[in-house]
């Protein structure tokens, strides 16, 4: 009798002692979620907000175009990374 109390114990110990592995498990991975989550969103909106503060008047243009003289004409980008110089330009 009293091996299979000793027994009986011991299964329930170890079938507790899962349980709680698999609750810190689904928390952890519960928690890294929320993380990236947090990370994705802070990220899009310091994008946003760079995108909006580095040009003052866009006019009718699309965002990624800056029309800061006011003139109706996209200025040619402030980062010389964003500026292209084609070799040959034909207008037809």
């Amino acid at each position: 009798m009293m091996k299979t109390l000793q027994r009986a114990h011991k299964a329930a110990t170890s079938e507790n002692n899962m349980n709680h592995q698999h609750r810190e498990s689904t928390m952890f991975r519960k928690s890294l979620g929320a993380i990236g989550l947090a990370a994705a969103l802070v990220t899009a909106t310091a994008g946003d907000a760079n995108a909006q503060t580095a040009c003052a008047f866009r006019g009718s243009l699309d965002e990624a175009y800056c029309d800061a003289d006011r003139n109706m004409v996209a200025d040619v980008p402030s980062d010389a990374a964003r500026q292209r110089d084609p070799s040959t330009l034909v207008f037809a």
